[in-house]
């Protein structure tokens, strides 16, 4: 069953709610064409546009399997999970039962291998600066085994909260965002709670934050030499304008 949906979740947090952006595309493969997916992402982007977004695609972030990567201005943590099956930074071929890459032209994406029986296992985005918005593609999401659920807390009393993104038997890709405007978040967590008795493999790919995620030492985008280059901009003109005052 395919299905999309927008939903504003009464959830008031200082000066905005939280609104939730979801697409399902059951059973769809890597080269399939997924519509309420992209169209979850597009109503999402169009909602964050103003808000100068990055998304991580994993194309520059080298092949690995490691608990933790240092993504300068935020750490990608792997909980409860292990090395099999091309876990972690991967650029196989992926399927619609072990998840895939959803990057236009790309390869590569994050691929979650729980341990058997582990309880809880999944991803943690922690934010080096607090961030009002997050979303990500998420492939491969089955029935084998635990709810993955994406959880934050923006400080709310009725929080923290705790998202489900619902899979099924023929696994295939779902797209979940979120925007908490005016309560950000300082991490995400992206789990499967109650892994007992099998393991449900899934992966993660195009994660969208108002933080440009690269590796120690990587040149930032042509977009944020422009954000400096308009910054320099500003300040040149302020002392000019302060001098002819003067």
């Amino acid at each position: 069953m395919r299905s999309v949906l927008l939903s504003l979740t009464l959830a008031m947090a200082c000066s905005g709610a939280i609104i939730t952006y979801e697409g399902h595309d059951a059973g769809a493969r890597p080269d399939d064409p997924r519509p309420n997916s992209d169209l979850a992402r597009s109503n999402f982007l169009a909602a964050v546009a103003a808000a100068n977004p990055f998304t991580l695609n994993f194309e520059s972030i080298p092949v690995q399997y490691s608990n933790s990567i240092n993504l300068t201005t935020m750490t990608l943590f792997q909980i409860g999970t292990e090395n099999d099956v091309n876990a972690g930074v991967t650029d196989v071929a992926g399927d619609r039962f072990l998840g895939y890459n959803t990057t236009s032209g790309g390869s590569r994406f994050l691929r979650i291998v729980p341990q058997f029986n582990i309880g809880t296992a999944g991803a943690r985005l922690v934010f080096n600066s607090p961030v009002e918005f997050f979303g990500a593609y998420f492939t491969g999401l089955g029935s084998a085994a635990g709810n993955l659920t994406v959880e934050f807390d923006n400080g709310d009393p009725t929080g923290p909260f705790a998202f489900p993104v619902v899979g099924g038997l023929t696994g295939g890709v779902n797209y979940f965002g979120f925007t908490t405007f005016g309560a950000p978040i300082s991490e995400v967590k992206m789990v499967l709670r109650g892994v007992f008795g099998s393991r449900d493999i899934y992966s993660i790919d195009d994660i969208t934050t108002s933080l440009e995620a690269r590796i120690p030492g990587e040149v930032p985008e042509p977009a944020t030499y422009a954000l400096m280059a308009a910054g320099l901009g500003c300040l040149a003109y302020l002392r000019r304008k302060r001098a002819q005052a003067s």
